[in-house]
């Protein structure tokens, strides 16, 4: 099967990213399943041509038959209708007035399982409407006692994601959610079931492969792959490949293809950056996003060595010590600015992060009071970085910190 996850089409990004979609079909001729992984929308803004040009997309495979799934998620409603609701209810009838074809296009907005390639696959959409269900898993049911609607929404899904794996121990499970207290490979954020989120217990079971694309992060960890956008959101997925997946589930056998349609880097060079060094860059964020997968027994991970970068899809950030765009050609080279799609200068200093990490406290000093320690912080700040104490005094308050 063919995996193609977080599609966030706009009218910007449609043409490139239906194209990638075309040509990584066209090279897997073979393949008659093609999974497309929710979130077709772009943050709740709605492109209705965007929207249009995908269904022509999933209309096209369907002729040319292959079996489609189009899920569900979260950025895919408008309240309770789903952004392709008339489609599912053509499609529906089309499938009930008619005889069945041997290939399907198919759009699931409810828990379904489906056998492909002689593997049961449970399509686990998002889901807002929680309904009667049985209780087996007494954490589950403290949950549905919340006043939260979220904690109410995770008792739900948890429960019915519990109930699925007793009647089939052996499922992949495709999903787009949270996991509850659990922080990933290069994530800082810990979600809870207050953000309605799976259980971290479905981590440890061995018998189950989970699969995601929610996080826009692109890792393995115990059972579960998470992969990421077709393209890069936002600019704080900075130095990510994308990629689609042709997945063998018998063989837990995973073959991630490139795609490049905008990528974001940051280099942080003592040198005048030119073509030489943005390539060396372009290596090591690849070698770098390869090495998530070392020590991974449950899948077997290949990259095609199909990785090309068109230097006009590129937004470059340079890190220098003093933003002065009438000087840029004194950090990269001029050569290069003509060849690049964007170019932005970044004040180099201390993320907050690392700021945090460095800063200490001797055990005497552990003995004071918190709200004292919030002074030290802020002295330590004020001392170290005082051109930009103001900056960071902003971040700290807005994390609570002080």
């Amino acid at each position: 099967m063919l995996l193609i996850g977080d599609i966030h089409t706009t009218q910007r990004s449609k043409d490139k990213t239906i194209n990638w979609i075309r040509i990584f079909v066209e090279k897997n001729p073979d393949e008659k399943n093609i999974i497309f992984l929710w979130d077709y929308v772009y943050h709740f803004s709605y492109d209705r041509n965007s929207i249009l040009e995908l269904y022509n997309l999933f209309l096209e495979l369907f002729e040319n038959w292959k079996n489609v799934y189009v899920l569900a998620w979260n950025h895919d409603r408008l309240w309770t209708s789903f952004v392709y609701q008339e489609a599912m209810k053509a499609f529906d009838i089309i499938n009930n007035l008619s005889k069945q074809p041997d290939w399907k296009l198919t759009f699931i907005t409810q828990p379904i399982i489906e056998n492909i390639d002689g593997q049961d696959i449970l399509f686990f959409p998002f889901m807002i409407d929680a309904k009667d269900i049985e209780y087996t898993n007494p954490l589950f049911q403290e949950l549905s006692k919340s006043n939260n609607k979220n904690e109410q929404i995770s008792w739900y899904i948890n429960q019915t994601l519990e109930n699925f794996i007793q009647q089939n121990d052996k499922l992949t499970i495709i999903h787009h959610y949270y996991i509850n207290n659990t922080v990933f490979p290069w994530q800082r954020s810990r979600f809870s079931y207050k953000d309605i989120a799976l259980s971290e217990s479905f981590l440890k079971n061995s018998q189950i492969r989970l699969i995601s694309w929610h996080l826009h992060q692109w890792f393995i960890r115990d059972n579960y792959l998470c992969a990421w956008s077709v393209w890069s959101t936002n600019s704080l997925e900075i130095n990510q490949n994308k990629f689609f997946f042709r997945y063998r589930p018998q063989g837990q056998e995973i073959l991630a293809s490139f795609i490049n349609i905008n990528p974001y880097i940051l280099i942080e060079s003592d040198e005048k950056v030119n073509e030489t060094i943005l390539n060396t860059k372009i290596d090591k964020i690849i070698q770098d996003n390869k090495n998530n997968f070392e020590n991974n027994n449950l899948r077997k991970i290949q990259f095609e060595d199909n990785y090309s970068h068109n230097l006009e899809n590129i937004s470059l950030s340079i890190k220098v010590e003093d933003i002065n765009y009438e000087k840029i050609e004194d950090y990269i080279d001029p050569n290069l600015i003509t060849q690049i799609k964007d170019i932005k200068l970044k004040k180099n200093i201390q993320s907050v992060w690392d700021l945090l990490k460095d800063f200490s406290i001797s055990t005497e000093n552990l003995k004071i009071w918190f709200t004292d320690r919030k002074t030290i912080l802020q002295e330590y700040i004020k001392n170290k970085f005082w051109s930009d104490a103001s900056h960071y005094d902003k971040i700290l308050k807005e994390l609570k910190l002080i």
